[in-house]
């Protein structure tokens, strides 16, 4: 055998002489098909590929290649050819999908062959961070751990049919922002042929970290001013690696409580890291800050996160407080007046209504009748502080009638004796 002097597949010509059987290089030989060529009504050698095939060495142990011809006898003759071939591509709606969000994978299978493929079956393995919503798989599809099969037994294509299916699913929040995702998708028509199609999807991380700074609208100059300071991620991914700083500016301002796991240090910066923050989680921090002679006080605090953030004008956020002027001591109350003391002695008692015996006005005054030469007394009254006689009546008569009616009864009673005496002087001489 003579050696071949032209490179193979150049179209140069060819030495002379008897050349080796088979194809050669260099394209087709004159006199008609030579053995190991292609056939007539065949679809070229052994292993070609359509556009949109996959990738070498993605085929899985034990399947046949798409567009493999089975062996069979009378092959290369016109019109016996039965192969199947199959398409597969994948894609990811949109192209780049964002954490946290919704996207759709859609699936097409195309029958590429002369024959009608049967039993077709699609199975798209998912990445660990794709979520299929299976409520709103398509008809004909059924989840089994991470991978998603669609069609199977009764599923048929025929040559140039094509069957797409929309796989929903949700990307997983907590991924970074660049890594990439990756589903496998598998078509198969029985044993005849398979095809796999590989799908790299990009993914962007997009949060929505807000800060809202609370404090009261006024206080007392000496007071101290409370702060309520609250971080929110909207989401929908994770934020990344969020801090809040807070810088007042008033020289003369002291901040006197700081959350000290969060805010650590000292001085008139507060710096507090937060980590990340799943989507809807909200963050609390206080702090206290005695102002300074400034009126009114101004304090603002801005919130930042390491990845990317939809909304930057919900980062800063600031908070105005009146210093006023210290109260006045409070007055005591005058205490009451005092009450005027009254006289150590008993109050006298109010005097009740009697009804007195009538007295004859005009009666002239005669003295009692005498015996034996001696004016006799009826009644005479004792000394003070005796009984008084119980002729007299007592009911309703007042402590101080009693008190003036003892002397004027002892003064009648000396009366009487003083005229008695005198009379007795008289009828002597």
């Amino acid at each position: 055998m003579d050696d071949l002097t032209g490179e193979p597949g150049a179209g140069g010509p060819q030495p002379a002489g008897p050349q080796p059987a088979g194809p050669q290089p260099g394209g087709p030989q004159p006199g008609g098909p030579q053995p190991g060529g292609p056939q007539p009504g065949g679809s070229g050698p052994s292993g070609s590929r359509p556009s949109g095939s996959r990738p070498s060495g993605s085929r899985p142990s034990g399947s046949r290649p798409s567009g493999s011809r089975p062996s069979a006898s009378g092959a290369g003759a016109p019109g016996t050819e039965r192969e199947v071939r199959l398409r597969v591509r994948q894609e990811a709606m949109p192209a780049t999908l964002l954490a946290g969000e919704r996207a759709t994978l859609r699936v097409t299978v195309t029958n590429t062959g002369p024959a009608e493929a049967a039993d077709v079956t699609v199975t798209d393995t998912l990445d660990p961070a794709l979520t299929p919503d299976l409520a709103a798989l398509p008809d004909g599809c059924d989840r089994a751990g991470r991978a998603v099969t669609c069609g199977g037994p009764g599923t048929t294509l025929l040559p140039g049919q094509n069957l797409t299916y929309d796989l929903p699913i949700t990307v997983d929040p907590s991924l970074r922002d660049g890594v990439e995702v990756v589903a496998r998708a598998e078509a198969t028509a029985g044993p005849e042929a398979a095809e796999v199609a590989l799908l790299a999807a990009p993914v962007r991380s997009f949060a929505d970290v807000e800060l809202v700074l609370a404090a009261p609208p006024a206080v007392h100059a000496g007071d101290v001013i409370g702060y309520l300071l609250t971080v929110t991620n909207h989401g929908p991914a994770r934020a990344a690696d969020v801090t809040v700083r807070s810088r007042n500016r008033d020289p003369g301002a002291t901040v006197t409580d700081r959350p000290a796991a969060e805010c650590p240090g000292s001085g008139r910066t507060v710096a507090c890291d937060l980590g990340d923050l799943a989507p809807g989680e909200v963050r609390t921090l206080a702090l206290a800050i005695a102002p300074g002679p400034t009126v009114p006080f101004e304090n603002c605090a801005t919130v930042r996160t390491a990845g990317r953030d939809r909304d930057r004008a919900d980062n800063r956020s600031c908070a105005s407080t009146t210093v006023e002027p210290a109260p006045a001591p409070a007055e005591l109350p005058a205490p009451p007046p005092a009450r005027p003391e009254r006289p150590n002695h008993p109050e006298p008692l109010a005097e009740a209504s009697y009804d007195e015996p009538p007295r004859q006005v005009d009666e002239p005054f005669a003295p009692a009748a005498a015996k034996g030469g001696h004016v006799v007394m009826e009644e005479e009254p004792g000394p003070a502080g005796e009984e008084v006689s119980a002729g007299l009546p007592m009911t309703g008569v007042s402590l101080w009638m009693l008190v003036l009616g003892v002397p004027v009864l002892l003064a009648i009673g000396l009366m009487v004796r003083f005229l008695d005496r005198q009379g007795r002087a008289g009828r002597a001489r």
